[in-house]
Parts: structure tokens; C-alpha cells; sequence
């Protein structure tokens, strides 16, 4: 809990102002983990996209 609450610039005391319990804590950072993994994921493919589209593109200009 104390880096969470250091991470969050805040005490230990102020972050379970906010939550209930260590683990609604815990569940909120693993939401938290999975989303910023779907974001991720999101970006790698757009990239992938954007990767093979300009593949493309030289290939069809050679």
C-alpha cells in the first residue's frame, strides 16, 4: 500500500479515505493494470497496421 499511495502522491491514510478495504485496493489496480494492457495491445496493432500499409504502399511504388 505504500507505494501505491506514493505512486498517487498522496499517505497511506488519504488512499484508504478513498477505498474500503486493501482489497478494493488491489482489485482497482488490477482493473487499472488490464485496461492500460488493452490500450496497449490497442496501439501495437494500429502500429502493426499502419506498418504493413506502408509496406504495401513501397511495394506497389517499386
Amino acid at each position: 500500500m505504500n507505494q501505491i499511495a506514493e505512486k498517487l502522491g498522496i499517505s497511506k491514510p488519504a488512499l484508504y479515505k478513498h477505498f474500503e478495504s486493501r482489497e478494493e485496493i488491489i482489485m482497482s489496480q488490477r482493473t487499472i493494470d488490464v485496461a492500460a494492457t488493452e490500450i496497449m495491445v490497442m496501439e501495437t496493432k494500429a502500429m502493426i497496421d499502419a506498418t504493413k500499409k506502408l509496406f504495401y504502399a513501397l511495394q506497389a511504388a517499386v
